[in-house]
Formats: C-alpha cells, structure tokens, sequence
C-alpha cells in the first residue's frame, strides 16, 4: 500500500470516528420560557456536559487536539494534519473538519492517479 493509500484509509477511519461521535450528539435543548430559568440552565448545562463528554471521548480515540468548545469562544481542531475552525461550536467544528479531511482525501487520490 502506497503512502497516500494508507493516509486516506486513516482519514477515512477518522472521519467514521467523527460521524459516530456526531451521530451521539444530543439536541440543543428549547430556549423558550414553557420552563424556569433553572431549569432552563440546567438543561443547558446538562447539554453542555454531554457535549464535553463526546469531545473528550473522540480525542481519547483520535488523539485530536480541540480548543474551545463553546460557541462564543470559537473552536479549533488538529486531527491527523488537518485543521480546523468554527465559531458556531463543536458540532460545526467536526462538520467542518470531516470536510477538509474529505478535501485532503481528494487530493491524495488526485496525486495516485497522477
């Protein structure tokens, strides 16, 4: 297997590690007053906690490095020489990630075929 061959078959490992994180990702909870403000933040920081849980699990298993996980602080990522940002948060920022990873995997094909 050639060099660029076993660097899309990591990527493509790392981008099925990403999906299934996502795939984990739970939803926003409502910001709209059929509830207390406790429990309001409670919600939230019961999203917040899961949230943090997931990353921390996908860079015990990647090796990622990902900073800020909260959307106001804007988010980065490296994972494998790929890297990535996203002000909109962590979800985003593994969207955006999984899309430059599938770039690099193009152009590694691209230089096979060459």
């Amino acid at each position: 297997m050639s060099k660029n061959a076993e660097k899309i078959a990591e990527l493509e490992r790392l981008i099925d590690l990403v999906d299934h994180t996502l795939d984990k990702w739970p939803p926003m909870p409502p910001w709209n007053n059929d509830h207390s403000f406790e429990e309001r933040e409670r919600q939230r920081k019961d999203y917040y906690a899961e949230c943090d849980r997931l990353v921390a699990e996908l860079t015990s298993e990647t090796g990622a490095k990902i900073d800020g996980s909260r959307p106001w602080e804007g988010c980065r990522i490296s994972l494998a020489g790929i890297k990535s940002s996203c002000t909109g948060g962590t979800y985003g920022l593994l969207h955006n990630w999984k899309g430059a990873a599938r770039r690099r995997i193009e152009k590694l094909r691209a230089e096979i075929a060459a």
